[in-house]
Formats: C-alpha cells, sequence, structure tokens
C-alpha cells in the first residue's frame, strides 16, 4: 500500500444528496465540526490526505481544537524504520562434557552443555595439563621421604631421599661399619678380648668322620656339627676299617675344605665357635683351620678333648705337626678372621616349609654373637642358636619355634658389626651383599 489513500465516494451525513449532484466532478461538501461548510476538497488526481487540507476551524478557538489531527486515525502510517524485537539474552554454552585448561584454571562443561565452576588448580599447588590426553588438575605427588635426607634403612643400609621427595635410593655401608643416626656408616672396633686363645697349653689329635664325632652311612653326606655339610670322597666308614683315615674329608663352606677342626666341647660353647678361623702353631709350623665340628670326651671316648684341645682333620694335623698322628701339646692357637670367604650367606633348614624354619650362617669372617628375625609387627626378636650351630626362630602361632616372620634376617658378629639380608624361601645359599669387619 502506498502512502497516499484515495477516498471512494459515499453519500453525505445527515442528508441525502440533491438530483443532478452525481457527475459534475465535484465532492460533496461537509459540515465543520460547529455545523458550518467545510472547505471543498482537491479534485481526484491531486494530493490526498487531511494533512494538506485547510483547517475548518480557527485552532484554539472555542470549539476547535488546538491542533487538527493528522492523518487518517483509521489507516495510521506505516513506519518505514520498524524497531527491532527484543529478545532474552542469550545463556553462555559450551561442548557437551569437554573439559579445557586455560592456564592454570580449570574450565568444565557437563554433558547438557552448560559450563560448571571452574577450578583453580594452583590451589593444591598443582597445575592444568594432561592426563592421557585429557585436561585435568595434576597434582604434585605426596613425598614418600624427606626431600634430600639421609637415613639408616635397616642395619647397614643408607636411604637417601630423592629432591623432590618421589623416591630413595639404598646403598650397603662398607664392611666394617654400621649405619647409625642420620644415615651415618660408623666403623665397628675390633674386640680383641672376644677371640679365643690359648698360648702354648693347647693341644690336638688327629680325626676323620668315620670315628669322629659323627657317624656317616656308606654312600651318604652328613654335616658336620656346625651344619657345614661334610663329605667322604672315599665312602669309607667305620666297617670299611677307615681305609683312608679321613684323607678325604672335605667340609664345604670354609675357608679351606680340607682344613677344619673339632673344638672341645666347652669352648665349642653351644656353636660360639662354629666357623671361627683358629691359627695354629707348633714347633716354627702353622696351620689356619675352620672350627666345624666339636669333640665330647663323653661320647667320643677322646679324654683329651678338654679346654684347649682341637681335633684337627687329616690334612691339618699333618700340615701342623709333619706327623699321621699323635697327640700333640704344647700347641698355640687363637682365633684369626677368616680369608678367602665370599660373603656372609645363609642356609634355610626347611626351604619347603614356609611355617617353621631354622637357618645356618656360612662365610663370616669372625663368630657370630647373635641372630635375629623381623616379625610382620615391625619388632626383632632374636633367635636362639642350637647346639647344631642352627638358629631357632621365636615361637610362632604354634608354640613350637621356628617362626621366620618376614625371613628378614640381621646378624650380629663378636665385635658388633651386623649384616641384615631378606631371605626367599628356597634351598641354597642366599644373601651374599656384605661381609664383616672391623677397625
Amino acid at each position: 500500500m502506498g502512502l497516499g489513500v484515495a477516498f471512494m465516494l459515499v453519500p453525505g451525513c445527515g442528508a441525502p444528496a440533491e438530483d443532478g449532484a452525481e457527475g459534475d466532478g465535484t465532492i460533496p461538501v461537509f459540515s465543520g465540526p460547529n455545523g458550518s461548510a467545510g472547505a471543498a476538497s482537491s479534485p481526484m488526481g491531486g494530493s490526498s490526505g487531511s494533512s494538506n487540507t485547510a483547517p475548518s476551524c480557527t485552532p484554539g478557538t472555542a470549539g476547535c481544537a488546538a491542533r487538527p489531527p493528522e492523518g487518517n486515525p483509521a489507516n495510521p502510517p506505516i513506519s518505514q524504520n520498524p524497531a527491532a524485537p527484543v529478545s532474552a539474552p542469550i545463556a553462555s554454552a559450551c561442548a557437551a562434557n569437554s573439559v579445557s585448561c586455560e592456564g592454570n584454571t580449570l574450565s568444565r562443561c557437563d554433558a547438557a552443555g552448560t559450563s560448571l565452576t571452574r577450578q583453580d588448580c594452583a590451589a593444591n599447588g598443582g597445575t592444568c595439563g594432561p592426563v592421557a590426553g585429557v585436561a585435568s588438575c595434576i597434582t604434585p605427588p605426596v613425598p614418600s621421604c624427606t626431600p634430600g635426607a639421609l637415613t639408616c634403612d635397616g642395619a647397614n643400609t643408607i636411604s637417601t631421599c630423592a629432591a623432590d621427595g618421589s623416591s630413595a635410593t639404598l646403598s650397603r655401608c662398607p664392611d666394617g661399619t654400621n649405619c647409625t643416626g642420620n644415615g651415618q656408616c660408623t666403623p665397628v672396633r675390633c674386640n680383641q678380648a672376644a677371640l679365643l686363645n690359648h698360648n702354648g697349653n693347647g693341644g690336638v689329635t688327629v680325626y676323620w668322620f668315620a670315628q669322629g664325632t659323627i657317624d656317616v652311612p656308606r654312600g651318604e653326606d652328613q654335616d658336620v656339627h656346625c651344619g657345614f655339610n661334610g663329605t667322604r670322597a672315599n665312602n669309607d666308614d667305620r666297617n670299611a676299617n677307615n681305609a683312608n683315615n679321613g684323607a678325604n674329608d672335605r667340609v664345604e663352606h670354609i675357608q679351606d675344605p680340607a682344613l677344619f677342626g673339632a673344638m672341645n666341647l666347652s669352648e665349642y660353647n653351644v656353636a660360639a665357635t662354629c666357623g671361627a678361623c683358629v691359627e695354629l702353631s707348633q714347633g716354627g709350623r702353622n696351620v689356619t683351620i675352620t672350627v666345624a665340628d666339636s669333640c665330647d670326651p663323653g661320647r667320643d671316648n677322646n679324654v683329651t678333648c678338654t679346654s684347649g684341645h682341637i681335633d684337627l682333620s687329616r690334612t691339618a694335623f699333618q700340615q701342623l705337626t709333619g706327623q699321621s698322628t699323635g697327640d700333640i701339646n704344647g700347641v698355640s692357637w687363637r682365633v684369626v678372621p677368616c680369608s678367602g670367604v665370599d660373603n656372609v650367606q645363609f642356609l634355610l633348614k626347611k626351604p619347603d616349609d614356609e611355617y617353621w624354619n631354622q637357618f645356618v650362617v656360612v662365610n663370616h669372617r669372625y663368630p657370630i654373637a647373635k641372630a635375629e628375625v623381623l616379625m610382620e609387627d615391625g619388632r626383632w626378636l632374636q633367635a636362639r642358636r642350637e647346639a647344631h650351630n642352627y638358629w631357632l626362630p621365636p615361637e610362632g602361632d604354634g608354640g613350637l619355634g621356628g617362626d621366620m616372620g618376614t625371613y628378614r634376617v640381621r646378624v650380629t658378629d663378636v665385635n658388633g658389626a651386623i649384616i641384615e639380608e631378606q631371605l626367599a624361601l628356597r634351598g641354597g645359599l642366599q644373601g651374599g651383599t656384605g661381609q664383616f669387619g672391623c677397625q
């Protein structure tokens, strides 16, 4: 529709039209608001609309409005520039189930695409970054130890904590030192008073397995009294009249398999001297043996096996005396550190029994003073040394002893040096990470 509005011819108000009025080309006159005649309209085709029509009265006078109405109220003008419709604010939205990092802030979106509260990763000392490809707050791990600290992890092991506290590395103290205080390896002082000796008042005789402190069945090996496993290469026994007189007797896990001895029962002292190395001298000759057995005058009919006496293997006796037999007195001997042995090791008595066990210590440089086992409740409990040199742990739930706890063992020599090892339930030698020493 255009801006101009065409007027249709309609009958006048109040009276019918005069005869002959049609077709004269004029528009009927309308009464003004006060009943007076108004001005005639413009012919058709001229300007249309009441805005171009002269007022029918004087504006502001009585009975005349202050300003005539503009336009046709039945047909209001149409705006050229309509106002834009007003809409509701658009809510913030995000990709459903998305997460992203904005610096150290983690932005998250739920399944409906609505933003969730942002998380400040730095508030807990963390950072925002990818974890398996997904943006996440990365929290530093809780330190497992004091960063940079040195501590003792056991009796002879130092634990060094990493700079970030994330882990620790273990290192063993040098032989002859124990870990004390804040991870310090402290030297162990030698205790000479703990080492037996006889100056010129000892004695020796020769012995062999078949007539000594044990009876070895034909064709079988037999542990000597210290549990170090004695063997006979020629299978001689008492019934064979000791044909080889022990020349081939050997003992495992000692300094020299052919050079060993049986200590008199009083100084054997419930296996306290088992594994000790003894240097003997007499008449300008000498030999060093390892105590692997015991001699009992009441059981072995060896009346000379009293304090200061040692029965020697065939090879050791001949090396010391130059003789094949005899009862030799005036011998000097003293316990000395064993040389040429490997690191301290252990053997389980029952390698197939998890609940009851004993263990023997071998290859030690000095005599052993005590042994302990670590129980599951964290206590170190002392084991009891048996006469056959095996250590019996304290009682377990069954009350019979032999409870190895965690199978972690700790042994201390006569100088106070300590070796600590973790054992496994298996046969054969175990351990071997350190050796006793003193300064």
